[in-house]
């Protein structure tokens, strides 16, 4: 599991690095936690989407729509290439005025 603020769609890509650097061969699902303080958290979850559908490890058309704020996907897993992983992705919206 990994916790980040969000600060754009690049550094989403480098969160998932991340994550996936903790992983070992047995693992098989991954969390990546994610806190906006943005107006609209809406193009958030829009930008998190596109950054996870370009991140080299993704299997493609495997992005699944959960409930608001959260999506899953399946990706390679970067220790053992025969396995997959999937990812849960959750979006809070922490913005206030």
């Amino acid at each position: 599991m990994e916790c980040k603020f969000w600060n754009g769609i690049e550094k989403y890509s480098s969160a998932l690095d991340q994550l996936f650097s903790y992983l070992t061969w047995r693992n098989n699902h991954a969390v990546l936690i994610t806190f906006s303080r943005n107006k609209d958290c809406s193009d958030v979850l829009k930008k998190a989407k596109e950054s996870t559908l370009t991140h080299r490890s993704i299997v493609l058309n495997s992005l699944k729509e959960s409930q608001l704020g959260e999506f899953v996907t399946l990706h390679r897993n970067p220790n053992a290439s025969e396995k997959t992983l999937e990812v849960y992705h959750l979006i809070f919206d922490l913005y206030y005025q």
